[in-house]
Formats: C-alpha cells, sequence, structure tokens
C-alpha cells in the first residue's frame, strides 16, 4: 500500500483546529504552537496533509473575509504589470495602498527562495519542540522590543 492512512481522533483534530484558528491570526507563529501541543499532549505525529488541511481552512477564511481586498490587490498587480511594460507609470504620484501591498507581499516572499537548498533541515527543526520552543521564544522578544521602539526608527 503507498498511503498509510493513521486515524486522528476527533478531539485531537478539535483541539489543533482551535489552536490553529486562533494562533493564525495572532503574531505568532501557528505552526510552532501546533508542533509544541503535538508534543506536550504526546499526540503521534499528525500527518503533513492535516498540517496543510488546517493552513488551507484559514486560507479560505482568509479570502472569505478580504475578498475585496484581494481582488483589488491582483487588480493592482495587473495594473503595475501593464504600467511596466507600457512605460505609463507616473513615477512622481505614489502607487496606489493596493499596489504598495502586493509589493511588500512579493518582497517578503523572496527570502523562502534562500531555504530551498536546505528545505529538508529546515523541515526537520520545524518539528523539533526545542527549537520551536527556543524560536517563539526569540519571535517573542523581537516583537516585545520592536513594538517598544519610537515610531519611525
Amino acid at each position: 500500500m503507498i498511503f498509510e492512512v493513521r486515524a486522528l481522533s476527533y478531539l485531537m483534530a478539535i483541539l489543533l483546529g482551535l489552536v490553529q484558528g486562533i494562533a493564525e491570526f495572532l503574531p505568532i507563529s501557528s505552526s510552532g504552537h501546533l508542533t509544541l501541543l503535538q508534543h506536550f499532549f504526546q499526540m503521534e505525529e499528525v500527518d503533513n496533509l492535516y498540517n496543510i488541511l488546517l493552513h488551507f481552512a484559514t486560507l479560505i477564511a482568509v479570502c472569505v473575509v478580504y475578498w475585496r481586498d484581494i481582488v483589488e490587490m491582483v487588480e493592482e498587480f495587473f495594473r503595475a504589470l501593464a504600467s511596466l511594460f507600457t512605460k505609463r507609470g507616473n513615477r512622481e504620484t505614489p502607487p496606489p495602498p493596493a499596489r504598495r501591498l502586493v509589493m511588500l507581499v512579493i518582497v517578503g516572499t523572496l527570502p523562502l527562495l534562500l531555504v530551498l537548498p536546505i528545505v529538508g533541515a529546515v523541515e526537520g527543526l520545524g518539528n523539533s519542540p526545542v527549537f520551536v520552543s527556543c524560536a517563539l521564544i526569540v519571535t517573542g522578544f523581537l516583537l516585545f522590543f520592536s513594538d517598544r521602539l519610537a515610531k519611525g526608527h
């Protein structure tokens, strides 16, 4: 048999879904919290398919709530491409907010290309409760101190 099917109890599924639903919209790592939850409750390693489905459900919720903004961003992306290739863009006026957001998403995604050569090691670290705990603590400190900085610095 090619695929191994493991049953996930309803209680575990509900608990993981609740953690994902709450943690995804906070400035914390929902994946990290899922890893720690699985470790502390000594759950069997949850199939990656279930983790993907949890994140996919979050994506659907985000698309439903922010549907108009997403449509506006997609439109602005194509307008930006059109103005880039037709050279009709006016460099003196600031770009619309949706276009700026599209550019920020693209620039924020680029560092993922650096991870591609070491994706196996990164996945292994993501399943280590010690590493995930340390990463969450470091992220907490970064968020705490960045919030204390004066605006504009």
